[in-house]
């Protein structure tokens, strides 16, 4: 059995990388919908910090989609 190539563990390890970011960023967007929703302020840090995780995540994903 060969080992896997270079190109393919780091695009395993960014898509692995990815998910944890995924299944993170729902919990954070929780926390900001019950902590920052009753507040009448526009700025939102966990919400801030939310979506960059959502974004950070799928942009993860990307280069383990893309084909040779």
């Amino acid at each position: 059995m060969n080992p896997p190539e270079p190109a393919v563990t780091w695009r395993r390890r960014l898509q692995r990388a990815g998910s944890a970011l995924m299944l993170a960023a729902p919990l954070v967007l929780l926390t900001a919908f019950i902590v920052e929703g009753p507040q009448a302020r526009a700025i939102r840090p966990i919400t801030e910090a939310g979506v960059i995780l959502m974004f950070l995540a799928v942009m993860f994903q990307v280069p383990a989609r893309t084909r040779r």
